[in-house]
């Protein structure tokens, strides 16, 4: 087979020195058949797995890693660090190694010195098929976490999981209680990178596996809502995570149209010393890495799906032919805490999502203000206790109000609210005041000026202080100094 492999020749050469067979085998040579781009390289080696890759390291300058001594598992990274290559010993000759794997699309090698396709399982015609299959039950039963892998090749790959699979997935679905948490996250933070994870994640919940790994969204299953939503709060919760990946799969042009509409300007400075388009800028905020190997667009659909799960543990109120659910993103917040502690993620993710569902309506409290004074104290407060993770609140409101559509939402309130939300993106990327006021003095300065030690008293006036600024009522350093003068006398 005509397969471009790094170091192709070298690792051949290295074997047979060595005497042994080598074999790329499942992921990466599944990718590769699919056209799909790989930077991570698996290898399965007959004997000698250590001896093999430090002298393939060494040869071709790269960095040697030793990954699991027991199990015989070795990784060779170049210095340009644009791959990697993984080797592990076969377990058993190859053709019982490639059967133990799975699914049969990874049931796949190719021995590298005869340049031999080995296909024990069919593989290639599951491939041809575009179907998720695995060899038996027990191949579930063996590691339960394969039945949320099946949902994430079919969300990867855009396949179907073949019928004898899903039935018995279906059959053995309660044994997933047997993984821990952490693999549990991230096979669906993988899911999560697919720009069309909605179906598959409402799939998984109509399955009835989702319910057992997240039982706090089944109270939302038909708990009815305000006229400002078209669907139950669970749908409205499908509805806009798949509002989120609209964004996404087309890198927020949406938001640029508003902007066009609205003949402003389409590009937003950052740092006073680069332009870029607010797509960019959001590519770029959502992409960062949150912990090793997790994106914050990961950790914000996550989020996003858990948005209005406060309205479980909050009594319904009928106003007006309304149903409220008063303070249910504090109830929101505090539930999202106890599921991200479940899911094992970083106290960076954690505080991350609990900012997104806690704030997700602060946006549309700012839109109902009618005084540009309140409007913009709002407007502070939203920036001043969200931080960093503003622009995800401000995205996950776009979505969730996309997401509402019900009857007594119109169209003139969408547009309203599209707007409040390209004004404050801006205010967010270009450093405007109310988003990140000018700061005149320190604690230090206030200490000096009121001859005060440390304390909580400093953080107050200071508070106070950026506050004022923000809103342009203290403009300079004198005035800040008078300002502070005044507040300490209060």
């Amino acid at each position: 087979m005509n397969i471009k492999i790094p170091f192709r020749e070298k690792i051949i050469q290295i074997a047979d020195q060595l005497g042994i067979n080598i074999y790329l085998v499942g992921g990466s040579l599944r990718n590769l058949l699919l056209n799909v781009p790989i930077n991570d390289w698996d290898f399965a080696v007959t004997s000698k797995v250590f001896e093999f890759s430090r002298k393939l390291a060494d040869e071709t300058n790269s960095h040697f890693v030793l990954l699991d001594k027991d199990f015989g598992i070795a990784r060779v990274v170049p210095r340009s660090r644009e791959f990697y290559m993984d080797f592990a010993l076969t377990r058993g000759d190859i053709d019982n190694d490639l059967i133990s794997r799975d699914f049969t699309i990874n049931s796949l090698a190719l021995n590298l010195k005869e340049d031999k396709l080995i296909d024990p399982a069919g593989g290639m015609g599951d491939l041809d098929k575009k179907i998720v299959r695995t060899l038996s039950r027990k191949c579930i039963i063996d590691d339960p976490l394969r039945i949320l892998r099946a949902y994430r090749m079919k969300a990867k790959f855009r396949f179907e999981i073949e019928e004898s699979t899903r039935k018995w997935i279906l059959e053995e679905k309660e044994k997933i209680k047997s993984i821990a948490f952490e693999r549990i996250r991230d096979e669906i933070f993988k899911i999560f990178t697919s720009h069309k994870s909605t179906g598959i994640i409402r799939q998984i919940y109509n399955d009835g596996i989702l319910g057992i790994l997240i039982p706090e969204l089944i109270p939302l299953d038909g708990l009815k809502q305000s006229g400002f939503h078209k669907y139950d709060a669970l749908q409205h919760s499908f509805h806009t995570l798949e509002e989120v990946e609209k964004l996404e799969d087309e890198d927020y042009s949406s938001l640029e149209k508003v902007i066009i509409q609205n003949k402003s300007e389409d590009v937003i400075a950052r740092n006073n010393d680069s332009v870029l388009p607010l797509k960019d800028l959001l590519k770029d905020y959502f992409s960062e890495i949150s912990v090793h190997e997790r994106y914050r667009m990961q950790v914000f659909k996550f989020a996003t799906l858990l948005h209005d799960i406060g309205k479980i543990e909050k009594e319904k109120i009928v106003s007006r032919g309304h149903i409220y659910y008063p303070n249910h993103h504090t109830c929101g917040r505090d539930i999202w805490n106890k599921i991200a502690n479940r899911f094992k993620l970083s106290n960076k993710e954690k505080t991350f999502g609990a900012k997104v569902v806690e704030y997700h309506l602060a946006p549309i409290f700012i839109s109902k203000e009618k005084e540009k004074r309140a409007g913009d104290l709002r407007k502070y407060k939203l920036f001043e206790r969200t931080r960093e993770s503003a622009p995800a609140v401000i995205l996950i409101s776009w979505a969730d109000v996309e997401a509402g559509r019900g009857e007594s939402l119109t169209n003139q309130m969408i547009e309203r609210h599209h707007d409040l939300c390209i004004s404050l993106m801006k205010s967010y990327f270009v450093g405007d005041p109310i988003a990140k006021p000018p700061q005149f003095l320190d604690g230090k300065d206030v200490m000096e000026i009121l001859r005060l030690k440390s304390g909580k008293k400093i953080g107050n006036i200071l508070s106070a202080l950026n506050q004022a600024s923000a809103l342009g009522d203290v403009v300079d350093y004198d005035q800040a100094c008078s300002f502070v003068k005044f507040y300490y006398k209060l």
